[in-house]
């Protein structure tokens, strides 16, 4: 609890020296934030943090700021913190900072730390109160891989282009490094889907490519978006002594939204590929697996419909299934997701969201050490912008 107490008071100090920056250069900077705080239980099994039993381990905050330079020429930054579980645990970090040089409409440049454009929702998935769900489709936004796909050092190029009567397309080219700490959730998801591994001592992630396109069609309100990376992952495991090798990791996210009025429709479809080989540390010719194949599709489908200013509705279905070939529960995991949404002002949200389950994977044993592979998750999340 004190360690929590302290990265608030953290935050609000950055918020004060921020605030000073921003009389300093009055009317060039632009400051905002979020806190939000939520609460999961589920009927069995655990999912995300300790669910089973129920935990308000599930809270973010942030606070950036962008300054305009009066040219072209733009910097920001965002200081955030979250608990998830085992995960976080309220450390303040930088979630990005970059400068940003938009020397043509067509043609602008971002250099720094940067959210990765995957997807319709990656990079806007930190503020809560732009989407009517608590949890996002875990099928293509997995909530453990949110420290690698956000946060990413490198360079982009990006644009917007006009097609006349065809509507406009934007752009963006990427390519970024990304350190993996072992004790990230990204290791977690590992070590939980790879039976055979006891330890994840080192992972290494080569150079990421990526690129991403959006349609904004000549029919009002539907866009179309593809979005995808390439890069090589290498897993040293089991105390040093193996090495897992996924070369050619590629991903790739189709994607379509259409907004009629109060009505938000989208889905989204993700295809994973790569090659798996293992061999021993000690000795590389002693191969254990010799480029195995390995994919996966995930998808969702989901909706949303204002009913009034102040509440909406919302339901998905989602399915993921392993990295890994394979069938049963162990390898997959359906969702169908009911969500409700409250303004109580324009800066404050609640939330309401249930979750029907079927399979495991990315399932935790409940509090019995068993697994049940229908269950349900409940979820409470409220959330204020400023």
């Amino acid at each position: 609890m004190r360690k929590q107490f302290k990265y608030i008071i953290i935050i609000v100090l950055s918020f004060g020296i921020l605030f000073s920056f921003q009389t300093a250069f009055a009317g060039n900077v632009d400051i905002h934030g979020f806190v939000s705080q939520g609460y999961l239980r589920s009927s069995d099994n655990n999912f995300l943090n300790d669910s089973n039993k129920g935990s308000f381990e599930f809270n973010e905050m942030g606070i950036n700021f962008g300054y305009d330079t009066g040219s072209d020429v733009t910097v920001g930054a965002q200081l955030f913190a979250r608990d998830l579980g085992d995960f976080g645990n309220d450390k303040v970090s930088v979630a990005w900072a970059f400068g940003d040089y938009k020397w043509k409409s067509w043609m602008g440049f971002r250099a720094g730390m940067m959210k990765f454009a995957l997807g319709l929702y990656n990079t806007t998935r930190d503020i809560d109160s732009l989407r009517t769900t608590i949890i996002l489709p875990q099928s293509v936004y997995n909530e453990w891989y949110r420290d690698v796909s956000q946060g990413t050092k490198g360079a982009q190029i990006y644009g917007h282009l006009s097609l006349g009567y065809a509507g406009l397309l934007d752009y963006t080219l990427q390519v970024s490094g990304t350190q993996v700490p072992i004790d990230s959730g990204t290791a977690k998801f590992f070590l939980d889907r790879n039976s055979t591994v006891t330890t994840l001592d080192a992972i290494d992630v080569d150079t990421t490519y990526g690129a991403a396109l959006i349609w904004y069609t000549p029919l009002d309100g539907l866009l179309l978006g593809v979005s995808g990376f390439s890069t090589n992952a290498k897993y040293t495991v089991n105390n040093s002594t193996a090495v897992i090798d996924n070369p050619d990791f590629r991903e790739s996210i189709l994607s379509v939204e259409y907004t009629l009025n109060r009505l938000t429709l989208a889905s989204e479809c993700m295809y994973t590929t790569s090659r798996n080989n293992v061999y021993l540390l000690s000795n590389p010719s002693i191969i254990l697996v010799d480029d195995e194949r390995i994919q996966n599709t995930n998808y969702y489908f989901s909706g949303a419909y204002r009913f009034t200013d102040w509440f909406e509705g919302g339901l998905y279905y989602s399915k993921s299934e392993a990295f890994y070939n394979g069938t049963g529960p162990d390898n997959e995991l359906k969702d169908i997701c009911l969500s409700t949404r409250f303004d109580i002002s324009p800066a404050m949200v609640f939330k309401l969201e249930t979750h029907f389950m079927k399979g495991l994977f990315g399932v935790d044993p409940g509090t019995d050490g068993t697994r049940d592979d229908k269950w349900n998750l409940y979820a409470a999340k409220v959330s204020y912008t400023f």
